[in-house]
């Protein structure tokens, strides 16, 4: 008995190539259905492999998950908590079954941290050894003297001279005395000798290091956390970091409402009664706030530590209120639903100018001769390379103070806070006005929440900054490259927005309009009243479940789907091919979308009335129809699973049992039909 699989290999040349299958050959007393108790045997063993595959992995998840940090943590616990007698207590800690989920989210930290610190150190190794230790490492330890002493230490006046004389040979060979015969053989034996020195240094050196590693893993913390408890300052330490991370943030967050008050048409009644009504929430909320305000100010308030955070949110978010009320008084509310300039300007580069000749002559010398220097003029590689070999100066250079340097202060810091301010106002005027201006050509008079407004409007900028600064790299092409790329980038524009229109609007419309028939309205709908769609939250909502669903089918494994979203990604913006994303993607989806809508839509519009039911029954129909095809199609698609994984079962026990080899057979479709050749071929695998 023969069963013909098809197999699409080519493997003859083109003129006789045809194609062909590999079929079975099957053990004659083979009947033509299998019994139950091979199928029962077959099922029970694949049981028992899938048992045995997830007690696998349940025992892996359950010890990497579980165990190993459960463990890593207690015994973090335990070394930190700077008592002997956790140390005692250690075992019993560890079967303790308290805070068991805490302990492993901890735990779980803990070990991430080593593990990243581990591979780090690791690397750290890997590139010292391959790439070499840098220089102010390798002259970190004075070298040792070949009797084994630093050179800048002297041995005993009587043990190392007996020592030194007795490593030396009384009378050494006979060979190694004359030295002009063979003086290759000389040199190899002092590289040898060498080598062996160096090996014996290091190995003394790995000694003393393992000698004191027991010391460094655990006493400096202790020795730490005992200075500070016999001192007294553990409490204020503590305090230090409630304060720091809890209570300013809090500080800046209160502070930055209390000033924006008026942005949003908002009185300190309203933040109080909003404080009685939720306090935990407006506390978070003013805490993150201020949290995010700290962390992108920090880095400026460090060049500006006598300036205050609360006199910079007076600056930029008070004033510029301020001055957009008193100049556009329509404007508000909003509807809520350089180092090298600052150092040419305060000190100036007359001195550089002075020495430039004298210092220029100087530095290219000793850089030559010291390779360590940077030269003037050679780039940030070489003050990279001087700091890295620990280059110092190569003269002195005196300061001098430049003239009226007290009105340069002030006047750097006016025109800083006249610049911020500036910043200040643009930002919370431009972006928002054009939002506003655009969406005024769709809703109208109606107000929006300014976090469209304000998204929209900075988008359109940079939009226009990026065209702008495009253009004026352009120009020095000539006229004709820049028409040739305007229409280059015209076209691309036009089919970016066809493919947007259909991937970024049709389709999560579709889609957020499915998922609110399906799911929303059922659960949140009762059957006498009657549901309202919104478009604009059925297309966000839309939007969020196509990105998620395009980032699983990249997750997942290869079909048509996956494989159109890969071409689609590789070819990018430049290279977007409209025909084969319009073919092969969004006519696909959105067909399959649309059936999904209009199908049960028309059964229960339809179709339900001609049968003659009742009102009540067609209005039930008409809501549960979209959920009740729903759980049809997946019980179908999970049958079909199983139909093919049962068919999968039924093959491999029946080629285990009967199958003898594999015969090679020639094959033609015609009409979609398949047939066996007349003659099949010779070559046999048995």
């Amino acid at each position: 008995m023969v069963l013909l699989t098809s197999v699409n290999v080519y493997d003859l040349p083109a003129s006789i190539r045809k194609p062909y299958s590999l079929g079975g050959v099957y053990s004659p007393d083979m009947p033509s259905r299998l019994p139950i108790q091979d199928i029962f045997a077959g099922l029970v063993t694949s049981i028992g492999t899938a048992i045995r595959y997830w007690f696998h992995y349940t025992l892996v998840a359950f010890a990497w998950l579980g165990v190993v940090p459960l463990t890593a943590c207690r015994i973090y616990k335990c070394l930190f908590t700077g008592s002997v007698s956790s140390l005692l207590t250690l075992p019993l800690d560890m079967l303790s079954t308290e805070n068991l989920l805490a302990d492993c989210l901890q735990g779980c930290f803990v070990v991430t941290c080593t593990l990243c610190a581990f591979i780090s150190l690791v690397w750290l190794r890997e590139q010292i050894v391959h790439g070499g230790a840098p220089i102010w490492l390798e002259h970190a330890a004075p070298p040792f003297n070949a009797a084994g002493h630093h050179q800048n230490e002297a041995p005993a006046a009587g043990n190392g001279a007996e020592n030194v004389a007795a490593d030396q040979p009384a009378n050494p060979p006979a060979e190694n005395a004359v030295v002009g015969e063979n003086p290759d053989a000389q040199d190899e034996q002092a590289e040898e000798e060498e080598e062996d020195n160096e090996e014996e240094d290091d190995a003394g050196v790995e000694d003393a290091a393992d000698a004191n590693n027991g010391a460094q893993a655990f006493c400096p913390y202790h020795i730490g956390h005992f200075s500070l408890v016999g001192l007294g300052f553990e409490e204020h330490v503590s305090l230090l970091v409630v304060v720091e991370i809890g209570v300013f943030p809090l500080i800046c967050g209160w502070w930055l409402d209390i000033c924006s008050l008026e942005m949003f048409d908002a009185t300190l009644k309203d933040r109080e009664l909003s404080f009685q009504s939720a306090p935990g929430t407006t506390m978070f909320l003013h805490w993150l706030v201020g949290m995010v305000y700290v962390f992108y100010f920090a880095s400026f308030i460090l060049l500006l530590r006598e300036i205050v955070f609360g006199s910079i949110v007076l600056l930029m978010l008070w004033l510029p209120i301020r001055i957009i009320k008193s100049l556009l008084p329509n404007f508000l509310p909003y509807n809520v639903m350089l180092y090298r300039d600052l150092h040419s300007y305060l000190l100036g580069d007359q001195e550089e100018n002075e020495n430039s000749a004298n210092q220029q002559v100087n530095n290219n010398q000793h850089a030559r001769n010291n390779n360590a220097i940077p030269v003037v003029g050679e780039g940030l590689h070489a003050a990279h390379q001087a700091i890295l070999q620990q280059g110092g100066p190569v003269g002195f250079q005196p300061y001098r103070r430049p003239l009226n340097f007290p009105l340069r202060i002030f006047l750097l810091i006016v025109f800083m806070c006249i610049t911020l301010l500036i910043a200040s106002l643009i930002c919370l005027t431009l972006p928002v006005f054009a939002g506003r201006w655009l969406m005024s050509f769709w809703t109208g008079t109606a107000k929006i929440h300014e976090l469209y407004t304000a998204a929209c409007g900075l988008y359109v900028c940079w939009l226009t900054i990026r065209a702008v600064t495009v253009l004026v790299a352009w120009m020095p092409q000539g006229r004709r490259v820049i028409f040739q790329k305007v229409k280059e980038w015209s076209l691309m524009i036009m089919k970016t927005l066809i493919v947007a229109v259909l991937l970024a609007g049709v389709v999560p419309l579709l889609l957020g309009l499915l998922f609110e028939l399906v799911i929303v309205a059922p659960l949140r709908v009762p059957l006498d009243q009657t549901p309202l769609f919104y478009p604009w939250q059925d297309w966000a909502l839309g939007v969020l479940h196509a990105k998620i669903i395009a980032a699983i089918t990249l997750m997942g494994p290869q079909w048509w789907l996956k494989t159109v979203i890969e071409q689609v990604y590789a070819n990018g913006i430049r290279n977007i091919d409209l025909h084969y994303i319009v073919r092969k993607l969004a006519a696909p989806v959105i067909s399959v979308l649309l059936l999904s809508l209009c199908v049960p839509y028309v059964i229960a519009s339809g179709v339900v009335p001609l049968l003659g039911v009742t009102a009540e029954m067609q209005n039930l129909v008409h809501r549960r129809i979209y959920p009740f095809l729903l759980m049809v199609v997946v019980l179908m698609a999970i049958l079909s699973f199983q139909v093919r994984q049962f068919k999968r079962l039924y093959e491999h026990i029946k080629n285990d049992k009967y199958l003898v080899g594999q015969r090679l057979v020639n094959y033609e479709r015609k009409s979609g039909k398949q047939g066996t050749s007349p003659s099949p071929p010779p070559s046999s695998q048995e």
